[in-house]
């Protein structure tokens, strides 16, 4: 909280940063998600084998820029390291070909300067004027005020390309692929005061089909978002106590839109393993609410997980490309495969669409064979990991979050808080497994009259571990439950249980 004559406001912000990040101040709030578009491209350059600091650009050998930083090792001396720069920006590596990265955030950028105003704005217009300072990263941003004003705005710089995307690596000699300015800050989506009456943001797609001009593809799959406009769509008369339960809602949709059909391929085929018709039953009773008592969502990501590689592997040995493991873009559920929405369609619509067919067998594979394929691995899998007893399924026996410390050190380590939630879920979970991430802050404001607020993260206060404030938060956010962050503008006005003078003595 910063309560200065000319300022009044409470939030977030990192250690060492001058301003609040997220927050609000009497006037109005913000919060932030990551646009997760795409501010970076990279360019393979011609390089002249007789001088190697010289490149061919438009035409013409070029002379590298070189640039030289030291960077202070405590007890030793700087390293020096030398930084060679063509149009396109730096050199990023020599080997087997010389590529160059082009960024927008390698320019001098405002983004402090940015909150600072956004900070002490009083109005939506003020607002939006330090939006549109910031550079990097890209950011949704949502805003809300005392006059009943709301809007969601993408923030950032984004280039202009001249063809392309810049999915893979271009070439930079002929200058085709160059960027030709940025995208201008008036044309960057904007959305204030909607009919709808709500905006969110749960780093999915910003821009409707047909929007002009290209930002990225990395976006999260939309099952968040879907969610989010099945509650406020229908929602009315909002109060914190609904907007705690809304930011905290572990519904899962994906599940909803899967599992249906997932389950209607096995009703037919005969189950004699007892542990499997447990499971049937326990998936065919679910109500979708992955909440910490129930067995199902183990279930359900098990058998989705290898759902997905039973549609898509093949494809990877039948053009002979050596598959690659890991995923693509922000989240672990964007695998290297077509993105989930496509799946969903083909799975409620197009029961025998020719990506059901296994490239590597001679007979022609449906839907209910990729369905039936998948399903007994699935549990063997979680039979092997968790035994047979349902009980063992209980989502506050998996899904428990663990938070490593910066340091790397495992004292400072947190872990063994059971959370609600998957990864499809408002408040995200995981997917079998230990809990590494979530919302960083939740913070609810109400404007009417002297801003109410409540706010929390996964964290604590203090930087030293041997505090009670160095993690004290951690239960209160895993719980679903939230602080007030009492704006006054003097101590004396804080409430007594919020008060507390420390003296700290240093030998």
């Amino acid at each position: 909280h910063i309560s200065v004559p000319e300022a009044d406001v409470v939030g977030v912000g990192f250690a060492g940063c001058p301003v609040i990040i997220i927050g609000h101040n009497r006037h109005l709030g913000w919060g932030l998600t990551n646009l997760q578009a795409d501010a970076v491209d990279f360019y393979v350059e011609t390089i002249d084998e007789a001088d190697p600091s010289r490149y061919f650009h438009r035409g013409e050998w070029k002379r590298m820029e070189r640039i030289q930083e030291e960077i202070p090792v405590r007890g030793e001396a700087p390293h020096v390291l030398d930084i060679e720069l063509t149009v396109h920006g730096p050199l990023i590596t020599r080997e087997a070909k010389t590529i160059s990265m082009a960024w927008t955030g390698l320019v001098p950028t405002r983004e402090i300067v940015a909150l600072w105003q956004m900070t002490r704005a009083k109005n939506l217009a003020e607002f939006l004027a330090g939006v549109r300072e910031i550079t990097v990263p890209g950011l949704n941003v949502a805003y809300a005020d005392v006059e009943g004003n709301i809007a969601l705005a993408c923030s950032g710089k984004y280039p202009l390309r001249t063809r392309g995307r810049g999915r893979i690596p271009m070439d930079g000699a002929s200058g085709h692929n160059d960027w030709r300015g940025m995208i201008p800050t008036e044309q960057m989506p904007l959305a204030v005061n909607p009919e709808e009456g709500y905006l969110a943001s749960a780093n999915g797609r910003p821009t409707p089909i047909g929007y002009p001009h290209y930002l990225g593809w990395m976006w999260d799959p939309s099952y968040r978002t879907r969610r989010i406009h099945d509650l406020l769509s229908t929602a009315s008369g909002i109060t914190i106590e609904k907007m705690k339960e809304i930011q905290t809602d572990c519904y899962d949709k994906a599940a909803e839109r899967f599992l249906p059909i997932l389950l209607a391929e096995v009703h037919d085929v005969s189950i004699e393993d007892s542990f499997a018709r447990a499971a049937l039953e326990a998936l065919s009773q679910w109500d979708y609410v992955a909440d910490i008592n129930s067995v199902a969502p183990a279930l359900w990501l098990q058998w989705f997980d290898l759902y997905r590689k039973a549609v898509w592997d093949d494809e990877w040995a039948h053009w002979g490309i050596e598959p690659i493991g890991g995923s693509w873009g922000f989240t672990g559920d964007n695998k290297r495969e077509p993105v989930l929405e496509v799946l969903e369609y083909i799975t409620r619509e197009h029961p025998l669409s020719p990506w059901f067919d296994d490239k590597t067998t001679a007979q022609v594979e449906t839907r209910k064979d990729c369905t039936l394929k998948s399903f007994s691995p699935a549990l063997e899998t979680l039979r092997t990991e968790f035994g047979e007893d349902m009980s063992r399924y209980a989502w506050k026996n998996i899904n428990v979050l663990h938070i490593d410390s910066l340091t790397g050190v495992e004292e400072h380590t947190r872990r063994g808080f059971p959370v609600p939630g998957t990864s499809f879920t408002l408040n995200p979970g995981g997917d079998v497994g230990s809990v590494g991430g979530g919302a960083s802050w939740r913070m609810i404001v109400d404007f009417a009259g002297p801003p109410a607020s409540l706010g929390v993260y996964p964290g604590g206060q203090s930087e030293t571990p041997t505090s009670t404030h160095y993690d004290d938060l951690i239960p209160i956010w895993a719980k679903g439950d939230y602080i007030p962050l009492h704006m006054v503008s003097n101590p004396s006005e804080l409430p007594t249980e919020a008060r507390r003078i420390s003296l700290l003595l240093r030998p």
